[in-house]
């Protein structure tokens, strides 16, 4: 799913990649809800609800980019370019990972499966507002590296970062307003407890924007040494949340566990960032 996103981004497809981002969230949203609270599957219903969103997105990226995937287009140089660029992240998609996937299973080793429910539902609802920020960074990205060599290119970076502030900041406030009648609505009632942990998680995604934005910087700079470094401060923060907050504040010290490791990328990213 990545790949085709990334495709759509470079072709300046905007229709497509919103398109494709917002249906590929809302069938998590409904493959959750479906295994989780009609099924009732619990920590089950939430491996069943993610394998089979991302069979459905990988058919239909295979489907879409049949015509790219051709040895013809390889070509070595470029790939070993790619490669040492690319070198410093990939020991940091298992932090990442544990940064962004790992809660269910401390949820489940502390509290019950139970909990689990509730923290996915809170997760679900939450991605609501990842849908909007997943928007602005598959935009914004493209459009950044493209005006690089302006010379109000910096000018414009700022005006954007106060603009995702502003907009974000008033969508945060309407999501914590309406997350539990939300949940009253489209779950069960026992659910609705779970509005506060989904009103952090909906914070955390939109920091993950302001991660994005920092990122742009360092990759002009052709780094990637502090988005890694990032990535793995992040991870240890979210790891001894998990053990020091769960136990003690349950599903919502996992959402702040979240929110603090997230907010650890970008102020160390725009830290390094301004030294470059």
């Amino acid at each position: 799913p990545y790949t085709i996103i990334g495709l759509y981004r470079l072709q300046r497809k905007a229709f497509a990649t919103v398109t494709f981002t917002v249906l590929s969230s809302l069938l998590t949203i409904v493959l959750n809800i479906t295994f989780v609270v009609i099924l009732k599957k619990g920590l089950n219903g939430i491996f069943f609800s993610t394998m089979l969103s991302s069979l459905i997105q990988t058919i239909f990226c295979f489907f879409s980019m049949r015509e790219w995937l051709s040895i013809s287009w390889w070509d070595s140089e470029l790939f070993k370019k790619m490669f040492r660029f690319a070198l410093p992240l990939i020991p940091t998609s298992f932090a990442y990972w544990i940064t962004n996937s790992s809660a269910t299973y401390f949820i489940n080793h502390f509290l019950t499966k139970s909990e689990v429910g509730l923290f996915q539902i809170a997760s679900s609802l939450a991605s609501v507002m990842l849908m909007i920020t997943g928007s602005f960074q598959m935009a914004w990205g493209p459009f950044a590296y493209s005006i690089k060599s302006d010379e109000d290119s910096k000018s414009v970076y700022a005006k954007v970062l106060m603009l995702y502030s502003i907009l974000t900041g008033i969508l945060i406030i309407g999501f914590c307003t309406f997350a539990k009648p939300a949940l009253l609505i489209f779950t069960t009632p026992v659910y609705a407890s779970s509005f506060i942990a989904a009103s952090i998680l909906a914070m955390s995604f939109i920091v993950i924007g302001y991660g994005y934005i920092a990122s742009i910087g360092l990759n002009l700079a052709k780094t990637n040494t502090a988005i890694a470094a990032s990535i793995f401060i992040a991870s240890a923060i979210t790891i001894t949340g998990f053990y020091f907050l769960i136990p003690v504040w349950g599903i919502e010290g996992a959402a702040v566990s979240i929110l603090a490791g997230q907010l650890a990328v970008p102020v160390y990213s725009f830290a390094r960032a301004q030294k470059r």
